[in-house]
């Protein structure tokens, strides 16, 4: 599914990837990070007209303590481009 967010800031909206169920779709659940570790999602397409991206989420864990730091997130887009 392929949209564009609605906001006033944006008038042309924002393209992103959405997701619909699909029983052959893999998740994964990254557990024990610590500040030094980091999680990349590389994605490329050759078209232009297709949204650049990642499906990711986040969820609630229900075993962390209360007194659990908050998540944080911090997103980098970083582009390499090399001459054949």
């Amino acid at each position: 599914m392929i949209g564009r967010t609605i906001d006033p800031s944006f008038p042309e909206g924002v393209p992103y990837v959405g997701s619909v169920y699909n029983p052959r779709q893999k998740w994964w659940y990254v557990s024990n990070l610590t500040l030094d570790d980091a999680i990349i999602f590389k994605g490329y397409d050759t078209n232009p007209n297709v949204p650049f991206g990642c499906l990711h989420g986040a969820f609630k864990h229900p075993d962390a303590p209360g007194t659990a730091v908050p998540r944080a997130s911090a997103e980098t887009r970083v582009f390499a481009l090399f001459e054949d």
